[in-house]
């Protein structure tokens, strides 16, 4: 019987998946769960029993770790169980379902579920008046694309269709700084044009840009010495600063919902929006889940007009509307 941290160095070769899935997988188990386990993990697997993870669970709520951190970590270890369980080495998987309950008195009050927002027009001028002018159009990029931060950070200029102001993202950039085919949830996909989507680009945001972006092949938002951005070292060492300096308080991520809240303001139709954000159909907090909507509606691309104009007016006048009389 092997032990678990046996099992840990076989795995990645047993049950393959995607590299991006496995490291974060071992990540997470080696960095939160066998610390905190007798002997390091050097237990064999048949003897781990839920009782020893619960007391893992236990020293890291102490260490006033997230709900969402704690519960990644089991949720990793129960699919390195489950793949020992598939191939009969034990019964039963000890961390299968393996939660923090919500109410747990031990949680850190201020450490809990990160809360989204829309951001106010004014807010987002305030802080862009304090962005230095070469990175006004990276910070802007979320709120005029829908972009996630990694998606952000990886976008090129040889996927632009400057006529249709659309952008196709089919990349993605994770948080050490690395360039990964596919976005969130088609990593997979090797084909380019199926792991993908477009979504609005508006002359605005390549205004913001700056230079000449047309016929080449690079990528849009470098860092200053021309590789690809980490999103650590993007919020240390431009957005942070000119939060501070701004006196407002909202991630790139709060922007992508402004993208959508607007947008669903605006009179966009939801499926529309969730089509340029990526989603199946999620967008600005609205969840649609009748079948009909779920199964049979598909994006037109009939209101992409409508909603460059409203993201253009976002830029060019703060919160002024856009002229929402043609659809």
């Amino acid at each position: 019987m092997p032990t678990l941290v046996a099992f840990l160095d076989e795995w990645t070769e047993r049950f393959p998946r995607h590299p991006r899935t496995q490291a974060t997988n071992l990540e997470r188990i080696r960095r939160y769960v066998l610390p905190h386990l007798a002997t390091a993990g050097e237990v064999p697997l048949d003897e781990l029993r839920r009782g020893d993870l619960r007391d893992v669970q236990d020293a890291l709520l102490r260490q006033r770790l997230a709900k969402t951190t704690i519960d990644g970590a089991f949720s990793a270890l129960s699919a390195v169980l489950g793949d020992a369980v598939d191939v009969e080495l034990i019964d039963a998987n000890p961390a299968a379902r393996l939660r923090v309950r919500a109410g747990d008195p031990r949680l850190a009050p201020l450490r809990g579920q990160v809360q989204r927002r829309a951001v106010p027009p004014a807010e987002i001028h305030a802080f862009m008046a304090e962005v230095p002018g070469d990175y006004r159009a990276v910070c802007w990029a979320p709120a005029l694309t829908g972009c996630r931060p990694g998606e952000l950070f990886a976008m090129n200029s040889d996927a632009l269709d400057l006529d249709r102001e659309l952008i196709y993202l089919h990349q993605t950039v994770d948080r050490y700084g690395h360039l990964m085919n596919g976005l969130k949830g088609t990593h997979h996909v090797p084909e380019r044009e199926k792991r993908g989507r477009w979504t609005l680009c508006p002359r605005a945001l390549l205004a913001l840009h700056g230079g000449s972006i047309s016929g080449l092949s690079t990528v849009l938002f470098p860092s200053p010495r021309g590789k690809l951005w980490s999103i650590r070292n993007f919020y240390r060492s431009v957005w942070t600063p000119a939060q501070e300096r701004a006196g407002v308080a909202f991630t790139l991520y709060d922007l992508r919902h402004t993208f959508a809240s607007r947008l669903l303001a605006a009179g966009i139709p939801a499926i529309e929006v969730s089509a340029w954000m990526g989603h199946s159909i999620r967008a600005g907090g609205q969840d649609i889940t009748n079948t009909t909507t779920r199964v049979y509606a598909h994006a037109t691309g009939e209101y992409r007009a409508q909603a460059l104009a409203e993201l253009s007016a976002l830029v060019s006048q703060g919160s002024a509307p856009a002229d929402r009389s043609s659809a």
